[in-house]
């Protein structure tokens, strides 16, 4: 596990940010800067802003590198269901295995206290797989796979999965210093570059390969786990593919406020949302929403402005679907209409509810 040089300043609730500089784990490779940007990951990206990202470790670089390489033999893990780290994996060469290991029974796992924020954290990195069925903004179908830090969801009743050559994983724990959703395994040898938040940033600003890949494969994992979109999950997404944009918000920023026109649905991608009406006496927090789960549908479909405030809490990748293209959806699928009309109301009237208790 790469060992922080560094420990930065720890914000609100326990968390940390991501370190820019990070001890290199035993068995890493430094390549030159020249070297590090003939490789895949940087085959189609734009070299200029991301070699000046780079170059600012260059004082560095032969102790205290950004990326650096690394080999697998088969079986060994790569990454640990459960662990804060601060990097994200790109596969040179190889294959790995992904999967939830305490949903396996083949690591026994530990038992860690989960209060505040830090809970709901490891609630939506570790414990994928567990139905909510105590939350009141759930939709009583359970979900259909379980969300994890990688291009791939896991099936509740298999949760195993592979990741091959191209593939990016750890995102989420790079980004936003959260605990790593799964646990990664090499199939026989595998090579991966290892980096720190900076260059996943400019990779993922600079190259229209991993944008057109993401945003399929962002969309259609998450339509898999909307359960309005229960049995054309398929047909949406053809019909969705093009239309759709990724947005990221950084943390503290406003995704839309309350009162405001409802002009667009969202997916939530990566990271984590807090959902706030206010209230007298100030903002009441309704709920706090991950990966796989949705906002912002209440008012497009009820024709009325926004009744909460969605925040970022992290860096929060999400798909957005403007209103227009949202009514024609629903409009082309009328049991995915109802269904979301359903969940439209379910929601205003758990508001209501909320409103009269903090009144009383």
């Amino acid at each position: 596990m790469p060992i922080l040089k560094d420990d930065p300043e720890k914000p609100e609730e326990g968390r940390q940010e991501p370190a820019d500089v990070i001890v290199l784990p035993s068995g890493a490779e430094i390549l030159s800067l020249d070297d590090i940007l003939k490789t895949e990951l940087f085959g189609d990206v734009e070299e200029k802003p991301v070699r000046a990202v780079l170059q600012r470790f260059k004082k560095n670089w032969d102790e205290y590198p950004p990326i650096w390489r690394r080999t697998f033999e088969d079986g060994d893990i790569i990454c640990e269901e459960g662990d804060f780290d601060q990097t994200a994996f790109f596969i040179l060469e190889g294959k790995v295995s992904i999967y939830i290991a305490a949903q396996l029974g083949h690591i026994e796992s530990k038992t860690r206290k989960r209060k505040g924020i830090l809970g709901f954290f490891r609630k939506h990195t570790t414990a994928f797989s567990r139905t909510r069925k105590d939350d009141s903004l759930s939709d009583e179908t359970t979900r259909l796979s379980i969300p994890t830090d990688s291009p791939i969801d896991l099936a509740v009743d298999d949760p195993v999965g592979y990741l091959h050559k191209g593939d990016l994983f750890g995102e989420q724990t790079c980004s936003n210093y959260l605990p790593r959703s799964a646990t990664v395994k090499a199939v026989g040898k595998c090579v991966c570059l290892e980096m720190i938040a900076p260059v996943l940033r400019a990779v993922k600003e600079n190259s229209p390969r991993f944008n057109e890949e993401y945003k399929d494969r962002a969309l259609k994992n998450h339509l898999m786990n909307v359960p309005m979109f229960s049995g054309f999950h398929d047909e949406v997404f053809d019909f969705l593919k093009d239309k759709i944009e990724l947005v990221t918000k950084y943390k503290g920023e406003v995704i839309f406020r309350e009162g405001e026109k409802a002009d667009a649905f969202y997916l939530i991608r990566s990271g984590f949302v807090k959902v706030s009406p206010k209230k007298p006496g100030g903002e009441t927090v309704l709920k706090y929403m991950g990966r796989g789960e949705h906002i912002g549908h209440i008012g497009i479909i009820q024709k009325t402005p926004r009744e909460v405030t969605c925040t970022a809490l992290n860096t929060a990748e999400l798909v957005k679907v403007s209103e227009d293209h949202f009514r024609e959806m629903l409009a082309e699928f009328p049991e995915v209409n109802k269904q979301f009309y359903r969940s439209s109301n379910k929601f205003q009237a758990l508001n209501a509810a909320l409103a009269q208790r903090t009144q009383t």
